[in-house]
């Protein structure tokens, strides 16, 4: 009996390359590549009364029909190298690389009492040795309070293209701000992407040749259910939006995308890297430190160590106070530690026990206020 053959097609684009398996073989392949980025959590069962392992998402992006995968360019060495692993010849890998756009030039100026600090400027010489050799994407890591609104502002004003912002809903209007603080551009000049109904306007636009807005604010929320659509059917989101997530940057002709803590809604964040191709990316967190393992290698893959500014450290405060406290009778208080029918330690359980009883909570509460007075205020 003949095996299907392994035929795999490899599209690479300037943030993620895109895989198209043309058997179930080559399917099995890449399934056996992707078995890294599933995250898993675990679950009580309430017919086996005891805790399970199940799946809570994969990494990645997909078709539903499972006809394109997606990844982060950074793991295109380690997915060939899995394919040749797994058996799969090299004369059956095509791979073609798809050119990217010429972006709109932009002109934009900096008010003149923002002048940059020297690690800021060592920030944009950072950036721009990376964007010398060939890498598409940069982080700014840099400590609240350090200038990193500024500093990616500022670069904006260097590379003078076209620029797009990507943040949460709760930033949009904080960064239509910052438009017209550091750059003096008035609201109307920003085009900003939030809800279905301006991806349609903005495709329309574009078409007509009316699309002339110097910077465009992307909420993060609106390209994720862009994104699904896509990937649900993208025919369907062709004919819903006007066209795809891929065509945004090149019908916009942005040549500098932003990203604004980029360490929350951070599979979102994973997941529009599956997106983008074209536009120079940089990226801003005061902070990449995460206690979950797998979501810190899902980080490590989308900023990588060796792309991210982190050169400028954090301020130490040297001064500590250490504080005890004890209960009356914390059986008769009803303070639980744990949730019923475990023996690990939980805060939120200590936490909702201490708020559900009157007595103590105006304690911790007067403790508090205590503290806060003696030790920062009247200091």
């Amino acid at each position: 009996m003949l095996l299907e053959p392994f035929d795999i097609k490899i599209e690479i684009y300037s943030h993620f390359f895109a895989v198209f398996p043309k058997s179930v073989s080559a399917r099995n392949a890449i399934y056996n590549f992707a078995n890294r980025f599933v995250e898993t959590e675990w679950k009580y069962d309430q017919q086996l009364r005891k805790n399970v392992q199940v799946v809570k998402s994969v990494w990645g992006g997909r078709l539903e029909d499972n006809t394109q995968f997606r990844y982060p360019i950074s793991l295109l060495g380690e997915f060939k190298r899995k394919l040749l692993n797994f058996g799969v010849p090299l004369e059956k890998i095509t791979e073609k690389v798809i050119p990217s756009y010429t972006p709109h030039p932009e002109a934009f100026s900096l008010d003149p009492k923002y002048k940059l600090r020297d690690y800021q400027e060592e920030g944009h010489q950072f950036a721009d040795q990376r964007k010398a050799e060939g890498i598409n994407s940069v982080l700014l890591q840099m400590p609240t309070g350090s200038g990193k609104t500024v500093t990616l502002l500022a670069y904006a004003v260097k590379l003078g293209l076209r620029m797009g912002m990507i943040v949460a809903p709760a930033h949009m209007e904080s960064w239509i701000g910052y438009f017209q603080s550091y750059f003096g551009l008035p609201p109307e000049k920003t085009y900003v992407v939030r809800g279905g109904k301006a991806i349609v306007k903005l495709f329309a636009l574009c078409r007509s040749g009316d699309y002339e807005y110097p910077t465009t604010l992307f909420s993060l929320r609106t390209l994720t259910e862009f994104f699904k659509a896509y990937e649900a059917d993208p025919q369907a989101c062709i004919d819903m939006y006007g066209g795809t997530p891929f065509e945004l940057w090149s019908y916009t002709k942005i040549g500098f995308l932003g990203g604004d803590e980029v360490h929350e809604n951070l599979e979102a964040v994973y997941w529009l890297q599956t997106f983008i191709h074209g536009p120079f990316h940089l990226g801003l967190s005061a902070t990449m430190f995460h206690k979950d393992k797998f979501k810190s290698e899902m980080q490590n893959i989308i900023y990588p160590k060796a792309i991210r500014f982190d050169k400028i450290k954090m301020k130490k405060y040297i001064r500590q106070v250490n504080l005890g406290y004890r209960f009356e009778d914390i059986e008769k208080d009803h303070i639980r530690l744990s949730f019923p029918r475990r023996t690990t330690y939980s805060q939120n359980v200590f936490e909702h026990s201490i708020l559900k009883n009157r007595k103590v909570k105006a304690n911790v509460f007067k403790m508090l206020n205590v503290v806060f007075e003696e030790f920062w205020l009247n200091r």
